[in-house]
């Protein structure tokens, strides 16, 4: 490497095609990067439902656990207060619930999933956390005799959520 660098120095080489190729790229300041996706996503919710903690302390823990899909030591917890930081589990797994449970006091409406996560039904504009990654699918909804609505969506994987009114 020093005796190439020497001749271009001295001129002896005037094409200067035959350096060595760098074996590492530039670490220099400067230019833009595009980032990445975060290491934590942010969390579907920071406070627990009321609704949720009322079920958790209605029934024994085993049968809420059996019906939310979560282990006992969950229920545990949120009989006892505790409400984890990353709650998109236990999120998805309570309106899961509540969509199985649901009465329903209508027939089913399709309804498309706008870009900014509700569904617009008669006047009202209805979302869910699970409808996030469902932007433009059509999912059947029905009322629920509490004003809101149970949703089923067409596509997989089959799911069935309580919606909730937005700005209610």
């Amino acid at each position: 490497m020093e005796n190439r660098i020497k001749m271009l120095i001295e001129g002896g080489n005037a094409a200067g095609d035959d350096l060595d190729r760098g074996s590492r790229c530039f670490h220099g300041g400067g230019g833009a990067l595009a980032s990445g996706k975060p290491k934590k996503p942010a969390c579907a919710s920071l406070q627990s439902p009321p609704e949720l903690i009322e079920f958790a302390r209605s029934k024994s823990v085993r049968d809420v656990a059996k019906d939310l899909g979560v282990a006992r030591s969950t229920v545990h917890r949120l009989r006892h207060g505790y409400w984890p930081n990353d709650t998109r589990k236990l999120v998805s797994a309570w309106q899961n619930y509540k969509g199985r449970v649901a009465v329903l006091i209508s027939s089913w409406f399709l309804r498309r999933v706008q870009v900014d996560y509700a569904i617009k039904h008669g006047k009202h504009c209805y979302t869910a956390d699970c409808l996030r990654l469902r932007a433009g699918e059509l999912i059947a909804v029905a009322k629920a005799p509490d004003g809101g609505l149970v949703a089923q969506t067409l596509e997989l994987p089959l799911m069935r959520f309580h919606l909730h009114r937005i700005g209610a």
